[in-house]
C-alpha cells in the first residue's frame, strides 16, 4: 500500500515503517568506516579517533616501539603495536597510550605497567599541581579483545564517551 495524503497511515503501519527505518540505519551505521569498532581497529586509528573527538594539553607521538617498551618496562615482545602520546610539556600530565598486544596471555602485564605508571606520575604530580593530579586520577583505562587503551586528560568523560561508542570495554582495577 502505497502512502497517500488521503488516507492516514494505521497505528500499526507507522510502526512498522519506523521499525524497518530504524533497522536500516542501524544496518548502515556497520558499513561506514565512521562507525567502526575498536576491536576491528589498529593501535593508531583508535588514538586518531580519541584525538579527533576529545582536546589534550600539546602532545608529541613517540614513534618508536622501543621507547614505548622502556617506558612501561615491558618485554617488547608484548607488545605487536603502539600509538603513545606524551604531554610537550613536563608540567603537564596529559598522554593517550594505545597498546596492541602480541597475545592475549600479556594483557594482565601491561595492564599492570600502565597502571603503575599512572599511579606514579599522581605520586609525582601530587604536590605540584592538583589539576593534573585530577587528570590521572580520572585516567581512562579501557580494552578491546587485542588492544589496551589509557586516556589522560580533562576531557576524561568525553574519552569515556568515544570509547564506548567504538566498543572498548571498561577494564577493572
Amino acid at each position: 500500500m502505497a502512502f497517500c495524503a488521503d488516507k492516514p497511515l494505521k497505528k500499526g503501519a507507522v510502526t512498522l515503517k519506523l521499525r524497518t527505518l530504524a533497522f536500516i540505519l542501524l544496518a548502515f551505521c556497520f558499513l561506514l568506516p565512521s562507525c567502526k569498532r575498536a576491536n576491528s581497529m589498529s593501535p593508531d586509528e583508535i588514538a586518531e579517533t580519541i584525538q579527533a573527538n576529545v582536546q589534550f594539553a600539546p602532545l608529541v607521538q613517540m614513534n618508536d616501539d622501543q621507547i614505548f617498551t622502556s617506558f612501561l618496562n615491558v618485554d617488547s615482545g608484548s607488545v605487536s603495536s603502539a600509538a603513545l602520546y606524551v604531554s610537550s610539556s613536563e608540567d603537564k600530565s596529559d598522554e593517550l597510550v594505545v597498546v596492541g598486544l602480541a597475545h592475549s596471555k600479556y594483557f594482565d602485564e601491561i595492564t599492570a605497567a600502565l597502571l603503575a605508571h599512572v599511579n606514579q606520575r599522581a605520586t609525582n604530580f601530587k604536590n605540584q599541581s592538583s589539576a593534573e593530579s585530577s587528570k590521572l586520577t580520572h585516567a581512562v583505562l579501557r580494552r578491546t579483545k587485542t588492544v589496551i587503551i589509557l586516556v589522560v586528560c580533562e576531557e576524561y568523560q568525553k574519552a569515556e564517551k568515544v570509547l564506548d561508542e567504538i566498543g572498548a570495554k571498561s577494564i577493572k582495577s
